[in-house]
């Protein structure tokens, strides 16, 4: 099989479900500090992997809107069953 190519933003969600993986609720902005990265990036890439039904995204309106994240079942096995080749990807 022919080695892939991932970009920047791929990485960025296996990080996003490795940092799920607890099974708590995050906001983006807890996941940013620990991913280096902003909290609206952070958003940007659940989206896409809410799409999949890989994680969660709770939103309360409050004050301010606050997001939390939290994986699903689909999303903590896919990353289990893939953890090598990811944690090989990610690096940290």
């Amino acid at each position: 099989m022919e080695k892939v190519q991932y970009i920047k933003s791929d990485i960025l969600k296996f990080k996003i479900l490795k940092k799920l993986l607890d099974k708590e609720n995050h906001t983006p902005s807890e996941l940013a500090i620990g991913i280096n990265t902003n909290g609206t990036t952070i958003l940007r890439n659940c989206k896409i992997l809410e799409l999949l039904e890989l994680i969660e995204i709770d939103v309360k309106k409050t004050t301010n809107i606050n997001y939390y994240l939290k994986i699903t079942i689909k999303g903590f096995d896919l990353f289990q069953k893939n953890r090598e080749e990811i944690e090989k990807l990610i690096k940290f």
